[in-house]
C-alpha cells in the first residue's frame, strides 16, 4: 500500500498525506511560522509546509538582520523565540542561530512539518472551497488535506493555483554580505557606493553589506560589485572573510489587494497582498499572526478522500533541446557542457543557486578524484575572483559562494535556461525514451518535453520516475551513506587571522527519496548545530542550504563500476577519464557491509588504500533509457564502489560528459548507449578531461586529488603475502581473485592454515571462497578474542574507527564458510553479554548460514544463540554514527566530532536478529513490528523487510561478487 497512487514508498500510520489537519500552512516564512504556531496554541492540528526546506526563511537565507522591538503579536511570538534561542545578538538577528531556533521548535513535532514539496494543482469541493492540494517533490506526487488554508508565501504561490492572477513585482529586493574579521572593531558605517551600504553587524567581529538590488538586476554581478569596492577601503575591510552570503534576496512590496474569488477556506498571508507595504521582518510575522486570527472565522472545506485518484496537471508546456533535471555538482557542468557544444538547454533546480554540494551543502573542498577537463576551467573562474571572498590562505578549498557566483555567470554566459524553484515530480516514458516531465514551480507546473534528458537529481530521480531500474542500500540493512548537516564556521588561526573552514559530520541516517523522511533529517541537522552558549569567535556563522546528501538511489547503467575495477586499476575501452580516492565509507559497522567491502576493509586493512580506475562512458547511460544521462552521485557504480568513486571531481567529470554526449547524440540522432566514441573523445581531449594525471604531491588550492603513481598497479601476488598483514592487501584481493577460478591457489593456500604467521590470512581467503576449512581458525579468533592490531593503528584514530579486531571478523566471516559446527563458539560469546556490533555479527552470520545450509538444518543449534542475543540489554547500543568497534577515542571531540550526533541503533539488533529468526523458521518479535511505526524512514524499512523473503540475504553474492563475474567469463 502506498500514501499516494503515485507514491514508491509503503504506507506508514501518521503520513501527512494520509492525515486530515484543521490548519495546513503553506510556506515557512517568518508568517508561516508564526501562523502555526499561533494555531497549535489553539489547539488546531498544523501542517506547515516548506517547500523550499527553509525555516524563518527571511532571516535564515536571505539573512534580514531588523530585530525592531515592538510589533503586535506576531513580531512578540517571534522574538520570544528568538531570544529563548540566543537568536538576537547585539540588537540584530543571527540568521543561523534563527534558523536553528525555529526548526528546534519545530522538532518537538506538534506541528506536522514537511519540506521539499511543491504545490501543483488545487481540489475544490462542491463549495468552491479547498478540498486538496496536490503537491509534487521528492517520490514523487501526493495529496495534501486540510479544512482550512493558509499561503504565507511572499508570491501567493498556493493562492495563484486557484485564481488566476500574475506574479506580483516586489518594489525592491535586498541582499546581505557578512564579512568577518577577529580585528574589526567600531568601523564607521559608509556608502561604498549607489544601493550598497557597509554596516555593523550585530556581533563585533563581524560587518555587513546591505545590498539593494534595482529590478530585474542580478545578484551576483551587484554583489562582486560591492565587494571590490568594500576591498579597495583597504584595512580590515580588506582581509575580512566573507563568512556568508543571502541564498536569496528579501522582497519589499508596497501592497496591494487580493484577487476575488478565492476559496472560502483559505486566508491569505501574501505580503504582496497587504493593504499596507510589507519590508520588515515583524510585517510579516504579523502577516501570519493575522491568518491565524483569520482561520477562527473560515468555514472548513469538505476535504477529498485520502485515497482518491489524483489527476496530474498539464501543466504550461515548455520545449527544449536538452533538459537536464538539477544544476548541482554535475549538473551544472553538464548545462554548460551541452551548451557550448551548440545545444538549446534548460535546467531546472530546486534550489535559487547553482552548484550543488560544494555551492550550498558546505563541503566547499575536493576530497581526492582527479582533475582535468571543465572542472578546471570552473575552478579557474573561481580562483579569479576568489579574492573578493576571501583573501589568499584564509579558506579551506574553495569559498562557496565564489563557485555559486562563478557557475552562474558561466550558465548565464553559455545560454542556459534556467528555472529555479524547480522539481521534477513526474515524467512520461515512450518505449525506451524520455518524453517529457512534470515540472513543480513558485509559478505553479510546467510540462517540460525535450528530445533528450540529463539526471542531475543526485538521486536518480528522473530516471525513476520513468521507472528505470534502480539500487539502493547496503546489503545489511539497507542503509544509504550517512547525510550531514554542515553549518558555516570561522576559526581564528595562529596570529589572528580568520580562517574559513569546513564543518562535516555525520548527523543521522535518511532516505533522499522520501521528502517526509528528508524534512525529518534536516531539522534534525539542524538542531545538531545548537549551541548553549553562541560567541562571537564559535558560532555557526550560516545553516548550509543543502543536505549533504552523500548516496541515494543508484541506477543501473550499461555498466556498473565495481569495487574490483578500483583496486585492480581497471582500464575500459570506453574511458572518458579517471577517477580515484579510497573506500571513504563513513561506516564502521562492517558487519553490515557486503561481504567483499568487509574482507577489503576488515580483513586487508585498506580503508585508506588508493582505488583508482578508468570511468567508463557505460557508467553514465541507464540501462534501460535511449535518451537520458546520469550526472550525479546516482550513476553506475555498486555500493561498494560508490565509496570511492561519488567524490565532487567524479560527479563533475560525469556532468561533462553527460552534457557532451547528450549534445552529441542529439546532432547525429543516436541512442545514448550509440553516442560515436570518437566524438567524444575528441570533445574530451580539447577540454582536458583525458589528460593523464600529473605529478606532484597530491594537493592543490582546493584540496587533495589523486596523481599518477596511484594508478599504478602491479599484478603480482603469490601466496608469500598471506605472512603479511597491511602491507599485503592489494596482494590478499588479487588472491582472492585468482582463487576463484584457480584450485590449485586454494589448495595452496589451505596448505598455509599450518604456518602460524600466515594462518588467519589463509582463513580469511578460504572463508571467501566458501571452503569450510577456514571455520576451525576462525572460531579459535573468537575464542580467544584475538586482537591483531598493530601499535601504529592504534595510534591513528581516523583509520582505526574502520578496523576490527580479529574476533569479530571472524564473526562476519563465518557467514561465507561456516555451518553447525560454530554453533557452539557462537553460544559461548552469546552467553557473555557480547557488545552491540558483536551481537548483530552474529545474527547477521546466522542468517546467512541458515540461508545456505537451511533453516531446519540449521535450527536446532542457532535457535538458542538468538533468543540469547535480545535476552539482555545491551548497554553500547546508543552512539554516535561511526562507532570505534573496538578501540576508545583518542583526544577530546573537536568543532566536527562524529561523535555529535548520536542515536540508538537497537533497531538494527532488532532487525538482523529478525532476520536470523525468518532464516531458522521462527516467529518475529512484536518488538520488531513495532518499528514498523517508527519516524525514521531506513527504520521502517529494515522492520518492513523482514515481512517478506529476502531477495538478496546477506552472503548471497551480489551483482559485482567477483565469483560471478569470473564464472561469467566477464572478469579477466
Amino acid at each position: 500500500m502506498s500514501c499516494d497512487p503515485l507514491h514508491e514508498h509503503p504506507d506508514h500510520r501518521g503520513c501527512v498525506f494520509r492525515a486530515l489537519f484543521d490548519v495546513a500552512v503553506y510556506g515557512a516564512g517568518w508568517a508561516g511560522v508564526v501562523a502555526a504556531l499561533d494555531l497549535a496554541e489553539r489547539g488546531s492540528r498544523v501542517l506547515l509546509v516548506a517547500p523550499d526546506a527553509a525555516f524563518a526563511w527571511e532571516s535564515g537565507w536571505a539573512l534580514a538582520d531588523d530585530a525592531a522591538e515592538g510589533g503586535g503579536p506576531g513580531w512578540g511570538r517571534a522574538r520570544a523565540l528568538l531570544d529563548a534561542g540566543g537568536a538576537v545578538v547585539g540588537g540584530r538577528v543571527d540568521g543561523a542561530i534563527a534558523e536553528i531556533a525555529v526548526a528546534a521548535r519545530l522538532a518537538r513535532g506538534d506541528i506536522a512539518t514537511l519540506a521539499y514539496v511543491r504545490a501543483l494543482a488545487v481540489e475544490r469541493d462542491a463549495a468552491d472551497a479547498i478540498a486538496g492540494v496536490i503537491v509534487g517533490g521528492k517520490g514523487g506526487v501526493r495529496r495534501l488535506r486540510a479544512r482550512r488554508w493558509v499561503d504565507a508565501t511572499d508570491g501567493a504561490e498556493l493562492a495563484r493555483l486557484c485564481v488566476a492572477a500574475s506574479a506580483p513585482r516586489p518594489a525592491m529586493r535586498r541582499a546581505y554580505i557578512h564579512l568577518r574579521d577577529e580585528a574589526w572593531r567600531d568601523a564607521p558605517d559608509v556608502d561604498v557606493l549607489p544601493g550598497a551600504r557597509l554596516r555593523a553587524g550585530g556581533w563585533p567581529n563581524q560587518r555587513t553589506i546591505e545590498l539593494s538590488l534595482a529590478d530585474g538586476e542580478a545578484m551576483p554581478v551587484a554583489m562582486l560589485r560591492a565587494l571590490a569596492a568594500v576591498r579597495a577601503l583597504g584595512g580590515a575591510a580588506a582581509t575580512a572573510v566573507v563568512s556568508h552570503v543571502s541564498v536569496a534576496p528579501l522582497a519589499a512590496w508596497n501592497g496591494g489587494a487580493a484577487p476575488a474569488g478565492l476559496p472560502r477556506n483559505l486566508a491569505p498571508a501574501v505580503a504582496a497582498w497587504h493593504h499596507v507595504p510589507i519590508a520588515s521582518l515583524a510585517a510579516r510575522a504579523e502577516l501570519g499572526a493575522g491568518a491565524a486570527r483569520a482561520c477562527a472565522d473560515l468555514p472548513g472545506g469538505d476535504a477529498i478522500a485520502a485515497g482518491a485518484p489524483i489527476a496530474l496537471p498539464s501543466g504550461r508546456a515548455l520545449t527544449s533541446g536538452i533538459a537536464v533535471a538539477g544544476l548541482g555538482t554535475g549538473g551544472a557542468l553538464a548545462a554548460l557542457a551541452a551548451a557550448r557544444a551548440g545545444a538549446q538547454v534548460i535546467g531546472l533546480e530546486p534550489l535559487p543557486f547553482c552548484g550543488g554540494i560544494g555551492a550550498g551543502g558546505g563541503i566547499h573542498w575536493y576530497y581526492y578524484g582527479v582533475k582535468g577537463g571543465l572542472q578546471e576551467e570552473v575552478d579557474a573562474r573561481v580562483h579569479a575572483i576568489q579574492p573578493l571572498f576571501a583573501p589568499p590562505g584564509s579558506i579551506q578549498g574553495f569559498h562557496p559562494d565564489a563557485k555559486k557566483t562563478a557557475l552562474g555567470l558561466l550558465l548565464d554566459e553559455a545560454g542556459v535556461a534556467r528555472r529555479h524553484g524547480a522539481i521534477v515530480v513526474a515524467a512520461t516514458r515512450e518505449g525506451r525514451r524520455v518524453a517529457d516531465a512534470l515540472v513543480a514551480t513558485p509559478d505553479g507546473p510546467l510540462r517540460v518535453a525535450a528530445p533528450a534528458w540529463i539526471d542531475g537529481t543526485g538521486d536518480g530521480d528522473l530516471v525513476a520516475l520513468v521507472g528505470a531500474r534502480t539500487r539502493y542500500g547496503r546489503a545489511g540493512d539497507g542503509l544509504p551513506h550517512a547525510y550531514t548537516q554542515s553549518g558555516g564556521r570561522c576559526w581564528t588561526k595562529d596570529g589572528g587571522a580568520t580562517w574559513m573552514g569546513v564543518v562535516n559530520f555525520d548527523a543521522g541516517f535518511t532516505d533522499p527519496r522520501d521528502a517526509e523522511d528528508l524534512t525529518r533529517a534536516r531539522l534534525h541537522g539542524l538542531t545538531l548545530l545548537r549551541q548553549e552558549r553562541y560567541e562571537a569567535g564559535a558560532r555557526p556563522t550560516s545553516c548550509a542550504p543543502a543536505l549533504g546528501l552523500r548516496q541515494g538511489r543508484h541506477i543501473v547503467a550499461e555498466y556498473d563500476v565495481t569495487l574490483d575495477d578500483l583496486i585492480t586499476r581497471r582500464r575500459f575501452p570506453d574511458s572518458v577519464g579517471r577517477t580515484g580516492s579510497h573506500y571513504d565509507n563513513h561506516a564502521t559497522d562492517y558487519e553490515f557491509e557486503s561481504d567483499e567491502g568487509l574482507f577489503w576493509v576488515w580483513a586487508c586493512r585498506q580503508w585508506q588504500g588508493r582505488t583508482a580506475c578508468d570511468i567508463p562512458y557505460r557508467a553514465i547511460v541507464p540501462a534501460d533509457l535511449d535518451n537520458a544521462w546520469v550526472a550525479c552521485r546516482a550513476f553506475g557504480v555498486e555500493n561498494d564502489a560508490h565509496f570511492s568513486m561519488r567524490m565532487q571531481r567524479d560527479v563533475q567529470r560525469a556532468g561533462e560528459v553527460a552534457g557532451i554526449a547528450a549534445a552529441v547524440a542529439t546532432t547525429h540522432a543516436v541512442a545514448a548507449r550509440d553516442v560515436p566514441y570518437a566524438a567524444l573523445v575528441a570533445a574530451l581531449r580539447a577540454s582536458g578531461a583525458l589528460a593523464p594525471a600529473d605529478g606532484g604531491d597530491g594537493e592543490d588550492a582546493f584540496g587533495p586529488r589523486m596523481v599518477a603513481s596511484d594508478f599504478a598497479g602491479d599484478e603480482a601476488a603469490d601466496t608469500a603475502a598471506l605472512a603479511r598483514d597491511a602491507e599485503g592487501g592489494y596482494e590478499r584481493w588479487r588472491l582472492y581473485r585468482r582463487g576463484q577460478r584457480d584450485g590449485a591457489l586454494r589448495e595452496s593456500v589451505a596448505a598455509a592454515l599450518a604456518d602460524a604467521h600466515a594462518a588467519w590470512n589463509a582463513a580469511t581467503l578460504l572463508a571467501m571462497w566458501g571452503d569450510a576449512r577456514a571455520q576451525p581458525r576462525l572460531c579459535a579468533a573468537i575464542a580467544e578474542r584475538e586482537s591483531g592490531y598493530r601499535d601504529d593503528e592504534e595510534r591513528r584514530p581516523q583509520t582505526a574507527r574502520h578496523l576490527a579486531p580479529r574476533w569479530r571478523v571472524a564473526i562476519s566471516l563465518l557467514r561465507r564458510c561456516g555451518d553447525e559446527g560454530c554453533a557452539d563458539t557462537l553460544a559461548a560469546l552469546a552467553d557473555k553479554d557480547p557488545p552491540f556490533n558483536a551481537r548483530t555479527a552474529i545474527a547477521l552470520a546466522i542468517a546467512a548460514i541458515a540461508d545456505r545450509i537451511g533453516g531446519a538444518r540449521a535450527a536446532p543449534a542457532f535457535t538458542p544463540i538468538v533468543e540469547r542475543l535480545m535476552a539482555t540489554p545491551c548497554a553500547d547500543a546508543v552512539g554516535a554514527m561511526q562507532r570505534n568497534v573496538e578501540l576508545p577515542p583518542a583526544g577530546p571531540p573537536g568543532p566536527t566530532d562524529r561523535r555529535i550526533a548520536r542515536e540508538d541503533f537497537t533497531w538494527q539488533l532488532e532487525a538482523v536478529v529478525g532476520r536470523a529468526r525468518r532464516a531458522l523458521g521462527l516467529a518475529m518479535r512484536p518488538e520488531l513490528l513495532a518499528l514498523a511505526d517508527d519516524p525514521r524512514a531506513t527504520v521502517r524499512a529494515a522492520a518492513r523487510a523482514q515481512a517478506a523473503p529476502a531477495a538478496n540475504p546477506v552472503g548471497a553474492r551480489k551483482e559485482g561478487d567477483v565469483a560471478r563475474r569470473c564464472a561469467s567469463g566477464d572478469l579477466q
